[in-house]
Parts: C-alpha cells; sequence; structure tokens
C-alpha cells in the first residue's frame, strides 16, 4: 500500500562462546588446596616436627614456671611472650604439641581478620565484584592463609612470631569494625574496635620493644577516626592505650623496674644495623618503581594500565629457581647448568625475601594502577607499613641477623602481598578492570612456591637443622611430650637422659644443659639456675658458669656437643677440660660419633670431693 513503510527487523546479534574466567573457578580452587593443606600441616606436619631442644622449649619452659611457680620474668624481661603460652597452658595443659595446635588457629585467626578486614566493603569493591574480580579476591584468601599456615621459623608463639601476629589480629578487627555496613550499628563498631585495642597491647607485650611503633601506629587511628569524623572508630586507640597501661603495671610490678630495664647479653640499641634495616626496607619499593616507570617510557598509549602485572611472573620464576639450587644443595646434590650460576641462599633468607617483594609489588602496582582512591588499597598499605614498622624495631635490639629476621612475619606479608595483586586495575572514573587471567594463574603459583618452599625447608632441617618430616619416627614417652614424633635416635636419647637424672640424684642438684639445650628444664621439670635457662655456648656466661662449678652445693651438667661454633671450639674445649676437673663422674649417654643432633649427650655430676683429680672430658 503506498505511504505505508514496514518496519524492518533489527538483525539479531550473533552469540560466541565466551571463555570461561579463571575468577569462576579460582576460589573453588583454592579454597580445596587450603583444605588439603591445613589437613596435611596438622595431621602430618606438626607432630612429625619432633621436639626442637633450643628456642621454643626455651619458651615452653618459661610458661610452665610463670604458670605453676609464679616465676613471671625470664632471661628476657622485655619480651614475656612466654605469658601467653602460660595462657594456653591454663586451658590445655603443659604439653608441647597443645602449644603447637594453639598457634595454628591463632596464625590463622590472625591472616583471616587481616585479610577480610582489609578487604571490607566499599564502593570501589562492589563495583570490581560487578566487573567479575571479586572471585579472584575470593582465591586470594584461601591462598595468603595457606601461606600464613606454612610460613615461620618456629611452632609456637613467642617473642618473634607474636608481636607481627597480635598485630595482624588486632588490625583485622579495627577494619572490619570500620566497614561502611556498620555505620548504623556503632555497639558492633565498638565491640570490634575495643577488642582490636586489646590484641594490639598484646602484641606490643610479646615484645616491649615495639611499643614505640604501636604508639604511631594508634595515632594514626586516632587521626583517621577526627578525620572521619566518627568518634566510634577512636574506641580501638583507646582501649589500646588503656590495655597496654594495665598489662604492663601489673608485668612491672610483678618483677620490678630493676629487671624490667634490665638489658641481656645480645640485646641492645644496635645502631650499626640501622643502615641495613633501612636498605632493606627500601630495596623493594624502589626497585619496583624504578621497574614501572621504565616499563611507562615503552608503553603504547590506549594499553591497560598495569604495568607491573607481568612482573609477578618473573618474582615467582626467580624465587622457584633459587628455591630449587638451595633444597638441592641441602639435600647433597649437585647444580647443573644454569642453577650452578646462581648464588645458594638459605630458604630462611630466600622466602622473607621473596614475601616482602611480592608486598611491595602489590603496594606499588596499585598506587601506580589508580587504586590509591580504593579505600581496601589504602588499608592494605597501612597494614604493610605497621608490619614493617614492627620488624624494623625487633631488628633494631635484636642481634638475629636483617637478612632473615623478617621471617617471622612472611607468611603474614606474602598473603597481604596476594590480596594486593588479585585487586582490580582502576582507570580513572571508569569502572575497574579484574585481573587478567594470567595474574589469577599467577597468584596460584606464588603461594605454591612459597608453601613449597617452607614445607621443603622442614624437610631438610628447618631452622635448627634439628629433625626431618621425613624418616622412621617413634613416640615419645615423656607426658609433656605425648602426640610428638621424633627419630628413634633423640626419643632414645631422652629416654637415657630422664634415667641417668634420676639415678644421679640430679633432681636435688643444680642442673646446667649447654649449646642451646633447654629442652631438658622443660622436660625433666627442673629449675635452671637464675639467668641461665638458655645457654648457647658454655663460654657465653663462663664466669657465671664457673661460680656454680667452684662451688659448694651439688650440681648436675648434660652436655652435648651439637652446634659447637667452630671459631669458639678450642675455648669450649678447654671449658669443658676445666668441667671435667671439677666432677665427681661422668656417664655418656648416647654415640660422641652420632650425627643426628642431640643424641650425644654426656652427664657430669659434681663437684669432686677433695681425694678426687675428676674425671675425662670427652668419651
Amino acid at each position: 500500500m503506498k505511504g505505508l513503510t514496514l518496519p524492518m527487523a533489527e538483525p539479531r546479534p550473533t552469540l560466541s562462546p565466551r571463555p570461561a574466567s579463571p575468577c569462576r573457578w579460582a576460589p573453588v580452587a583454592a579454597w580445596g588446596a587450603f583444605a588439603g593443606l591445613a589437613a596435611f600441616y596438622v595431621l602430618y606436619v606438626t607432630p612429625r616436627r619432633g621436639v626442637l631442644f633450643s628456642d621454643e622449649a626455651w619458651y615452653l619452659y618459661n610458661a610452665v614456671r610463670a604458670l605453676h611457680h609464679g616465676e613471671i620474668a625470664s632471661y628476657l624481661p622485655q619480651a614475656p611472650a612466654h605469658l601467653v603460652n602460660a595462657f594456653f597452658m591454663f586451658f590445655l595443659g603443659d604439653g608441647y604439641l597443645p602449644q603447637r595446635y594453639a598457634f595454628i588457629l591463632c596464625n590463622l585467626a590472625a591472616g583471616a581478620a587481616l585479610l577480610v578486614g582489609t578487604g571490607g566493603a566499599s564502593g570501589a569493591p562492589s563495583q570490581a565484584a560487578a566487573s567479575g574480580a571479586s572471585g579472584s579476591a575470593g582465591a586470594a584468601l584461601p591462598l595468603g592463609l595457606g601461606c600464613v599456615l606454612a610460613a615461620g621459623l618456629s611452632s609456637v608463639v613467642n617473642y618473634h612470631n607474636g608481636p607481627g601476629l597480635f598485630l595482624a589480629l588486632g588490625l583485622g578487627l579495627y577494619f572490619l569494625g570500620d566497614r561502611p555496613d556498620r555505620s548504623d550499628w556503632p555497639g558492633q563498631a565498638f565491640a570490634l574496635g575495643a577488642a582490636a585495642g586489646f590484641f594490639l597491647a598484646v602484641s606490643a607485650m610479646t615484645n616491649l620493644t615495639v611499643a614505640p611503633g604501636l604508639v604511631l601506629i594508634c595515632l594514626g587511628l586516632l587521626w583517621r577516626a577526627w578525620r572521619r569524623r566518627r568518634p566510634v572508630l577512636a574506641a580501638c586507640p583507646l582501649a589500646c592505650g588503656l590495655s597496654l597501661v594495665l598489662l604492663l603495671g601489673a608485668y612491672a610490678l610483678a618483677i620490678g623496674l630493676d629487671r624490667l630495664f634490665h638489658v641481656p647479653k645480645g640485646h641492645g640499641f644496635l645502631y650499626g644495623r640501622l643502615g641495613e634495616i633501612v636498605l632493606l626496607a627500601v630495596a623493594w619499593p624502589a626497585l619496583w618503581a624504578v621497574v614501572a616507570g621504565v616499563a611507562g617510557l615503552f608503553s603504547r598509549p590506549g594499553r591497560r594500565a598495569d604495568p607491573l602485572g607481568r612482573w609477578l611472573w618473573l618474582l615467582t620464576a626467580a624465587a622457584a629457581l633459587f628455591l630449587a639450587k638451595s633444597i638441592l644443595v641441602a639435600g647433597g646434590g649437585r647444580a647443573e647448568f644454569p642453577l650452578d650460576l646462581l648464588p645458594t641462599l638459605n630458604p630462611v633468607i630466600l622466602l622473607p625475601h621473596f614475601a616482602y617483594g611480592l608486598l611491595c609489588l602489590g603496594l606499588v602496582r596499585g598506587a601506580l594502577a589508580g587504586g590509591t582512591a580504593d579505600p581496601a588499597w589504602r588499608r592494605g598499605a597501612f597494614a604493610a607499613l605497621a608490619l614493617v614498622l614492627y620488624w624494623a624495631q625487633q631488628t633494631f635490639y635484636s642481634e638475629i641477623y636483617v637478612v632473615f629476621s623478617m621471617v617471622a612475619v612472611s607468611g603474614l606479608m606474602m598473603a597481604l602481598g596476594l590480596w594486593l595483586l588479585s585487586r582490580p586495575v582502576f582507570r580513572g572514573g571508569a569502572a575497574p578492570a579484574p585481573p587478567a587471567r594470567g595474574m589469577v594463574w599467577g597468584l596460584f603459583l606464588a603461594a605454591l612456591v612459597f608453601v613449597a618452599g617452607s614445607l621443603l625447608h622442614l624437610e631438610t632441617g628447618g631452622w635448627t637443622g634439628e629433625t626431618r618430616l621425613s624418616g622412621p619416627k617413634t613416640v615419645l614417652s615423656n607426658p609433656r611430650l605425648r602426640g610428638i614424633l621424633e627419630s628413634p635416635e633423640r626419643a632414645a636419647m631422652l629416654e637415657a637422659v630422664e634415667r641417668a637424672y634420676v639415678e644421679a640424684g640430679c633432681r636435688d642438684r643444680i642442673l646446667l644443659s649447654f649449646n642451646n639445650a633447654s629442652l631438658l628444664y622443660y622436660l625433666l621439670d627442673h629449675p635452671a639456675p637464675p639467668g641461665l635457662s638458655y645457654i648457647p655456648q658454655p663460654i657465653y656466661f663462663e664466669s657465671e658458669i664457673r661460680g656454680i662449678l667452684e662451688g659448694e652445693r651439688p650440681w648436675c651438667v648434660l652436655y652435648s656437643a651439637s652446634y659447637r661454633r667452630p671459631g669458639t671450639a678450642e675455648r669450649e674445649e678447654a671449658f669443658m677440660g676445666h668441667l671435667a676437673s671439677r666432677a665427681a663422674q661422668r656417664r655418656v649417654l648416647g654415640d660422641p660419633a652420632s650425627p643426628v643432633p642431640y643424641a650425644d649427650f654426656v652427664l657430669f655430676v659434681g663437684p669432686a670431693g677433695p681425694d678426687r683429680a675428676g674425671v675425662p672430658a670427652l668419651p
């Protein structure tokens, strides 16, 4: 019909199959991997780590003395972390293994609180969820928890890991109370803030050297509450100040101010290491800033603004190569080309540097990609700075080597770095771009390298080189060691030490143990001489030990030549000759030629009478 125009049908769009985003399966795969790792770590690794004669046993010995004998102070009066162990012992008993499980729960709680609190809801993250980035962020949580679970030197709460652990727990609870969905519930925000303040105070009580840094953190939180006009946010720093005053005041009254300010050997103001601390703290951020600057010079306009995303793969590949070299050498193998070109780095040095480098990569990437407008990124940056501040203070006051002093917080740094790298890329006012497929794969690979490196480090001897996870294991008979599996040689040695201790009547004598063998005080429930519960080498406290050997009170000495330092071996041998000259009898309890650490104990009983000429020093 003339004048009638029929509407033309619009062409129907052709639907093409869309590739599945890795963000859809990433959280499920990550949580499955974490569940498997947690079961393996709790059921297999934790009991098969055996007993550690030095640091861990010393913490537990101090906890037992505090709980059952009221001896609150220790050799390190500025680091009463053993009171946390005593608190756990009140509910779980004096056993070694329950302390390990308590540490695992605390560590995972701290990591979960930090990651969940840091990634709280805000406008920008909701946009990220709409763009599909929530899946990668959801995968970062279980991946990070896996790193927290496997990392670290020791397996109980102590003054090395305690500050970072409770700092992360406190900051996580604070961030959870600061989420926008709690703005209409000030009661919840106040309760979370008060709990956060208490745990921040506990972080300082585990090692009082971090107290100045905690003051700065609390001042920052007060300023944040004032700037946001939310008085309820001030509950955290105020509760922290009140809790710290009460806890520290009670502790100072219990031990006295003279004891509180006593500086033990190996600690103090170590100004000579300030340069190393500053260099390590700024090296990684400076490196990534330079890399980003160079990449920006060669990038084409219009390309995605993520100049550092691909460097996650390079960093992880480098860490994997160094790790392969160190594990190969530790296992007695020989590195071939190209691994032989790399220096051999102990995993206790490599893994903390890898974790800190990855954390700094996430921070610099977020800053350059527009993430500074994201409140979640700012919370992550605040938490990262707080962890670095704590690490710097602990390292400044202790003789622990700077190159691996970061190991105590490496798991938390790794977890926070993975979470930062899972954040979307912001581009001005446009919708944030989700992480690319390669970034999600890179997060899995980085976590795998870190966890595998931590477990392989334990298999090759761990921090002290005492025990391995594999090999024959047997149960231990001492009630405090119930549930822990040890090598047959060390299990037999511990039983021989207990028998000789009873037969020689050492219960009524002064007991000394040398070369980091504080486990024996905890095992035998015997008080150590004042100030001598931790003796790295006999010559370290030579004058104090000579006073006991040459005194009138009877004594017993349990000596192992394990970990005798080559540089002081001659002095130690001369000292042991003097000790033997004062002894009335000597019992060889183990094999002096055994390659197994602490399977060579010798018992000396003294003093010798005036008509006795002593005993031979060596078997």
